[in-house]
């Protein structure tokens, strides 16, 4: 094992001659004598000690154990190489596990290290003992004693305890390093006190400096979670300070969760910020790729066309019910659905159901670009607006919304035509077209005339109607010049006044003087009839306007029959 890891370090050795390396200006030197030469004034020499083949020497010297020794303690150089490993490792682990875990390694080495000197020191004082029985005894004594295990002395080996030395020292400076206490092994003599007092300084700083950087490690590690938690807080003392209602309250907790569930806390502008203009275009492609692969308005944009709309794209997200916009507002941008769904709703009566509408009926992840920033693109590439003019398909277009409003209030009189246009649409054509309540209150107006209706079909039935009693109240009056007599119609109201009011001129005044009051009256009619006359004119552009609504309607069961097209973005309004 140890012959193959000479081989690997003595590679290492060859590819460093060959390594590129960075600078002080910041530029990548490829020159191979610049590279040889910085290699040899850096890293050669401590490469070169920890791969050479010590126990090949150390076989050539087996009589004399002190070189032997010094050999094996050149192989500690390799450990200066943890350095350049640890700045790697930051490349491929996350900060606070690379170091979390370099740390933990380097206080199981330093452990390792006194453990070797504590089991040296009570080697040596072993050996004094032997030469001199008045010295006093050292810990290996005091524990071969109170675990009553002797153990045999050869000087010319190593000491062997029962249980192994190695495993005893590691427990013993472990224990030490942990301020937990010293156990059954203790410093008796003075070299060992001395040691004793070293070890516990050195562990003491070592302690404090490793653990205490422990501990920030761990906390920036679950500084994301602390994070979460102080959010949430700070949004449940907001809803309990301004008494949110408890409806509200949860869609806003919900979108939180929700929110976080999706970005984790990372603030994507603020990452973006960190990169240049170039570099931050790519990941907005990368960030968006979703739409431009899936829709087929992209298809033929060039890279540096995908790159302006990736600088525009703004990622949204929504939770359920959340509303992306109300009646009334401006819709000034162009909407892609990621993931989810949602619903078109006017008037609390939903439009459509489809891939892409207003509000959130799913957890929903949304791409938008205002309609500014994408003309401003397609201004400048020419051939992309072409083809994305015809390529792009709208889920639903809203800014074409039908007209109605469900609580809108009707002033138009009950017998009024346009009512009764809407009535006959109603009954012809059932829930076909108007499924909704809309026309509820015109119904409910409606049934109060509906035995009018019956008897007066028309406007202009009611006026023969009228003209017919008018000339049958005057049955003496003959028509002059053998022409008959035309009136104007008059409503049945009114010809009952003016037949009273002759009555009674006929019995109030004298016969002789009726002529002029009949000339009166004669002046009194004509004067009505030219009223109605206007009345006439009147109801002829009534007639206009309920053959357009007609009209209307045909368009109306035409729209509503037609089927819809394959459709998959909303757009926005000119």
């Amino acid at each position: 094992m140890d012959s193959i890891v000479d081989v690997i370090f003595f590679a290492d050795i060859l590819l460093n001659f060959h390594t590129t390396f960075v600078g002080p200006g910041g530029e990548v030197v490829i020159d191979p004598s610049i590279i040889r030469q910085n290699y040899f004034k850096s890293w050669f020499l401590i490469d070169l000690l920890s791969c050479l083949p010590y126990d090949i020497f150390y076989m050539f010297k087996r009589d004399d154990e002190r070189i032997g020794s010094l050999f094996s303690a050149l192989k500690v150089v390799r450990l200066l190489r943890l350095g350049r490993v640890a700045r790697k490792l930051d490349n491929y682990l996350e900060y606070g596990a690379a170091t979390l875990l370099l740390l933990l390694c380097a206080y199981v080495l330093v452990a390792h290290w006194l453990a070797c000197i504590w089991f040296s020191v009570g080697e040596y004082e072993v050996r004094i003992k032997m030469d001199n029985p008045l010295f006093p005894d050292g810990w290996l004594f005091r524990l071969a004693n109170d675990l009553k295990s002797p153990y045999n002395i050869n000087l010319s080996n190593r000491t062997r305890l029962v249980g192994g030395p190695s495993r005893t020292t590691l427990y013993f400076t472990m224990s030490c390093m942990s301020t937990v206490g010293f156990g059954n092994i203790a410093s008796t003599t003075d070299n060992e006190k001395v040691f004793g007092v070293c070890m516990m300084i050195i562990s003491a700083l070592l302690y404090a400096a490793i653990f205490g950087h422990m501990t920030t490690i761990i906390q920036q590690m679950t500084s994301a979670t602390v994070r979460y938690h102080d959010m949430i807080s700070n949004v449940r003392e907001f809803i309990k300070l301004q008494e949110v209602p408890k409806e509200l309250a949860e869609r806003v907790m919900d979108y939180v969760v929700s929110t976080w569930a999706m970005t984790k806390g990372i603030d994507t502008q603020k990452v973006l910020g960190y990169c240049p203009k170039d570099m931050k275009a790519d990941i907005c492609v990368h960030l968006n790729r979703k739409v431009f692969n899936e829709h087929s308005c992209f298809r033929l944009a060039s890279d540096g066309c995908l790159r302006s709309l990736a600088m525009f794209l703004e990622s949204n997200h929504a939770a359920p019910g959340d509303l992306l916009y109300h009646t009334g507002e401006s819709v000034d941008a162009l909407w892609f659905v990621v993931s989810g769904s949602l619903e078109v709703i006017q008037d609390e009566e939903v439009v459509a159901i489809l891939a892409a509408n207003v509000r959130a009926l799913t957890y929903t992840d949304l791409h938008m670009i205002k309609k500014d920033r994408l003309m401003e693109v397609l201004n400048f590439y020419k051939a992309f607006a072409n083809s994305f003019a015809r390529n792009l398909v709208l889920t639903y277009n809203l800014t074409h919304r039908l007209k109605f409003r469900k609580n809108e209030k009707i002033t138009l009189p009950p017998d009024h035509p346009v009512r009764k246009l809407l009535f006959r649409m109603r009954e012809r054509h059932g829930p076909r077209i108007f499924p909704s309540p809309m026309f509820a209150d015109i119904e409910k107006g409606l049934k109060k005339q509906n035995a009018d209706m019956d008897r007066i079909s028309s406007v202009h039935s009611m006026v023969d109607e009228t003209s017919n009693l008018l000339a049958s109240s005057h049955p003496s009056r003959s028509p002059r010049n053998g022409q008959k007599n035309k009136r104007a119609p008059l409503l049945v109201g009114d010809l009952e006044i003016l037949h009273t009011l002759n009555i009674h001129l006929s019995k109030t005044f004298p016969l002789q003087k009726r002529q002029t009051h009949e000339t009166s009256l004669t002046n009194i009619r004509s004067e009505m009839r030219s009223k109605f006359d206007l009345i006439n004119d009147k109801l002829s552009v009534v007639e206009q306007i309920n053959s357009r609504l007609l009209t209307l309607e045909r368009l109306i069961i035409q729209m509503r029959n037609s089927p819809g097209g394959a459709l998959k973005f909303v757009f926005f309004s000119n």
